[in-house]
């Protein structure tokens, strides 16, 4: 197998055969790499003048069309992937993590875990408001506390504000723990999936 860029707009070949890949277990050449001729000043022009410009005028929904096409035609060829990681000497779980985990979600996945990292920075969002407010109320009752009593803060405005950041912070907490278990359960099910494979 010899290696093919595509450069400027095609597939190009190295003048020669290049340097030769072998199999990590069984020193078999897999097959053959070369960037002699290749024109990387014509590359960078090409890319500059010609794909630059031709990606600039694509819209956000087109460019989002184009990876979603490019992620489906890498899904279809994943098993090719996992045979070619394979011979550098990696597992199938070792590879999940560089195939699976990117070319398998589906849209209604892409959506959920959208939606995930969305809740995940809210309720960051919401310690850090909570702490905010606790901290002002402390500062503003400080002299009563370190009295040992609490003159004034049961008609105190701040104590509604208290009680949110309370709430607040209970919420983010909650949210950041649940986004985060759901990464280490998807994590243990790819990795469960890909010991299924008897070469993982």
């Amino acid at each position: 197998m010899q290696l093919q860029s595509y450069a400027c707009g095609q597939w190009l070949t190295g003048r020669d055969r290049g340097v030769g890949m072998r199999d990590a277990t069984s020193g078999e050449i897999v097959g053959h790499a070369s960037s002699t001729g290749l024109e990387f000043a014509a590359m960078l022009s090409h890319a500059r003048n010609v794909g630059g410009p031709a990606l600039r005028e694509l819209t956000f929904h087109e460019r989002a069309a184009l990876l979603k096409s490019l992620a489906k035609r890498l899904s279809e060829l994943k098993e090719e992937f996992y045979s070619l990681s394979f011979r550098t000497g990696a597992t199938r779980s070792d590879s999940a993590i560089d195939i699976a985990n990117r070319c398998a979600f589906t849209p209604q996945e892409l959506r959920r875990e959208s939606y995930l990292a969305i809740a995940v920075c809210l309720a960051a969002l919401f310690v850090i408001a909570g702490a905010i407010v606790w901290w002002i109320q402390m500062a503003q009752h400080a002299s009563s506390f370190f009295s040992g009593g609490a003159a004034g803060l049961s008609s105190s405005p701040w104590s509604t504000n208290l009680g949110a950041a309370l709430t607040f912070m209970s919420f983010g907490t909650v949210a950041a723990l649940w986004g985060a278990t759901r990464v280490v359960l998807s994590f243990r099910a790819n990795r469960s999936l890909a010991s299924q494979d008897p070469r993982s």
